[in-house]
């Protein structure tokens, strides 16, 4: 039973959280910032009313809604925008919708009169549509059938004033990684959790049935200090200090660094920045409190190091005698085993992140 609940853990559902953007707030066209991890949102509706047009006509032309800031390098490339441009010589004023370098709209400001005109964009990971509704001069619709999805750091304008009645943003964010358990899937895991403790129990009262006793756990050997730990403690100090450091160091430690503001260690680099637990708990946990007295590299490496002392304890007093008389009678099975370790642990193992460690732990 155990078995088929942690297998079908991965397959139950899930409740995702659903976050969306709304704009204006505060009837203000004030903007707000926004950056998205995943840079695009999963869809985007906007829609501005012709009246707000004719303002920032009014005004000397402008931009009316953006998705990047004002005056941002090269707003055109990976953003929407809809501005009013000045018109050269005789030519119009014009309402320029614009988003990842694709005219959506481009139409004169001037017809976009009516009670009820109102320019809008719709746009999903398949299709964006572009369409002006209400207009004196009729309707128009443009369809692109592909992802022109922008990219989003806030949402501003260029607007003084109220915001005009109909003037909206709305986005609905990627947060496919903000989930929770549902109520079965929570059950299986407390399940599994539960089998795997009696299986564990089972084994132990079996193992006790010949009537031998256990081995003492923490047996007096693990205070002693032999030559051996001696020199796999020196060899592990020494490299914690001129040991190179790798790709992972920077990677934790951005996080690390991160962790203050966000309030959790956030693993911004993949998975839209969600936090890891339970898989980083509690050594994430750990490593953003450390950064409370200090980020050197020397200082957040210290669990690593604890990590490999502990790992060779537990080779050298826990797996050695289990291996036979023979190996308790010489030392050099445990010379052997030493330099292995340091082998892999100097190559793998000088690092911040608790995978490398943890994993030759278990082996």
């Amino acid at each position: 039973m155990g078995i088929l609940a942690a297998i079908a853990i991965p397959f139950l559902p899930v409740q995702q959280t659903e976050a969306r953007i709304s704009w204006p707030q505060n009837n203000s066209p004030t903007g707000v910032t926004a950056p998205l991890v995943s840079y695009t949102p999963t869809d985007l509706e906007f829609g501005i009313p012709c009246v707000a047009v004719g303002e920032s006509a009014s005004a000397g032309g402008g931009t009316v809604v953006s998705t990047a800031p004002l005056g941002a390098a090269e707003p055109d490339r990976w953003a929407l925008s809809a501005r009013v441009t000045s018109g050269e010589g005789d030519q119009p004023r014009r309402l320029d919708v614009v988003v990842r370098n694709t005219v959506l709209l481009s139409v004169p400001v001037e017809s976009l009169s009516g009670a009820g005109c109102v320019v809008s964009v719709s746009s999903t990971p398949t299709r964006t549509v572009a369409a002006v509704t209400g207009s004196g001069d009729g309707d128009v619709e443009q369809i692109f059938d592909r992802d022109l999805r922008p990219q989003m750091v806030g949402v501003f304008s260029g607007l003084d004033g109220a915001a005009p009645d109909g003037l909206r943003v709305d986005a609905t964010l990627d947060t496919r990684f903000t989930t929770s358990p549902t109520v079965p899937k929570l059950a299986a895991m407390l399940l599994a959790v539960a089998a795997t403790a009696l299986a564990l129990w089972s084994l132990h009262r079996l193992d006790a049935a010949d009537g031998r006793r256990s081995r003492r756990f923490l047996p007096r050997s693990w205070w002693s200090f032999t030559r051996v730990d001696a020199v796999v403690v020196g060899v592990l100090a020494l490299w914690h200090v001129i040991g190179a450091n790798t790709s992972d160091d920077g990677y934790q430690l951005g996080m690390a660094r991160a962790a203050g503001e966000a309030g959790y260690m956030a693993n911004y680099f993949r998975w839209f920045g969600v936090p890891e637990a339970p898989f980083g708990t509690p050594y994430y946990d750990l490593l953003a409190a450390m950064t409370h007295v200090s980020t050197a590299s020397v200082w957040m490496r210290l669990p690593a190091l604890v990590a490999g002392l502990l790992a060779w304890w537990s080779i050298s007093r826990e797996v050695a005698p289990r291996l036979g008389a023979a190996v308790r009678r010489t030392s050099v099975p445990l010379w052997t085993g030493a330099l292995v370790f340091l082998a892999f642990w100097l190559t793998f193992n000088t690092v911040c992140g608790r995978n490398r460690s943890s994993r030759l732990v278990c082996c």
